[in-house]
């Protein structure tokens, strides 16, 4: 009865999850930074506390670093969406440079105040402070700033099949490597590090979700992407997640953890819902870029 009741709470909270992850992808592009601002803020609190474990990060630093990058980035995207009626294509490539610059900026600056910023505190095990430290940043807050800025309207209104169909393939993945898995799954792929994962359900994650990619083709003409370019994406998401779950799983055993939180019944924290984002997202960002300089 209890498996049951288990059963039904994870249907509740993942059908929960999705009806706001999708309507706040489609709804605009203020909905879906706003979406992804408060899964920065959720997603730092939980790392910060899987790091506390075995480590003393700055926590004021990792907030301020994170929330002040994500929303500084945000800021600029939506600028015209807010206060100009009819922004001209140049403003809008001039917007995006600027957004492109001042990432780099954020991305080298936050690093350097994180470690002055340890060299007072005057805490042991220092340099493990700031190793965590950093990483709380460039893990959790770059990878979503890289998101927003790869769905960035540059030139025309937002496209919400854009950030739809890279979620689409993202769990797909996990949905399909789970399936494969339990069919097929002999040889794990990681045992010291996760228990459930299997060679099989990865290799299987990972072509089923180039065949899915070739669907979004025909359901999302309008992104332009070629089916060659679609089943590349496809096979990119699912090859990352794998390494980018991973690390989350490195992580939470390491403090001696099942899940990042409980904020999600049955599902865990926002991090384990989100932990395939962190290393996709950045390689989600170099490919598009790529795509775009080509078209």
């Amino acid at each position: 009865m209890a498996a049951i009741s288990n059963f039904w709470q994870r249907v509740l909270t993942g059908s929960i999850f999705l009806f706001i992850m999708i309507g706040s992808i489609v709804l605009s592009f203020q909905s879906f930074l706003l979406i992804f601002g408060i899964i920065v803020i959720l997603s730092t609190k939980e790392y910060l506390k899987i790091a506390s474990a075995f480590s003393s990060p700055n926590k004021l630093m990792v907030y301020i670093a994170n929330i002040t990058g994500f929303f500084l980035i945000a800021f600029i995207l939506m600028f015209d969406n807010d206060w100009l009626s009819n922004p001209t294509p140049a403003f809008r490539m001039i917007k995006s440079f600027v957004a492109n610059r001042l990432l780099v900026f954020l991305i080298l600056l936050f690093p350097i105040l994180i470690i002055t910023a340890e060299i007072f505190r005057k805490k042991e095990k220092s340099i493990e402070n700031i190793a965590y430290s950093v990483l709380g940043f460039v893990y959790i807050a770059v990878p979503f700033m890289l998101l927003i800025q790869t769905f960035n309207p540059v030139i025309g209104n937002y496209n919400f099949r854009g950030p739809l169909a890279y979620f689409l393939l993202l769990w797909s993945t996990d949905s399909f490597a789970y399936v494969w898995g339990k069919l097929l799954g002999k040889h794990k792929l990681a045992p010291s590090i996760s228990a459930g994962k299997t060679i099989e359900g990865t290799v299987g994650g990972i072509l089923t979700t180039m065949g899915f990619a070739v669907a979004l083709y025909f359901i999302f003409p309008s992104l332009g992407y070629s089916i060659t370019q679609w089943i590349i994406y496809g096979g990119l998401i699912a090859l990352f997640a794998v390494p980018s779950d991973l690390s989350e799983s490195l992580l939470k055993r390491k403090a001696g953890l099942k899940d990042s939180g409980n904020l999600m019944p049955g599902h865990g924290g926002i991090l384990d819902r989100f932990d395939s984002v962190l290393l996709t997202a950045p390689v989600v960002y170099i490919y598009i870029t790529i795509i775009n300089n080509i078209a």
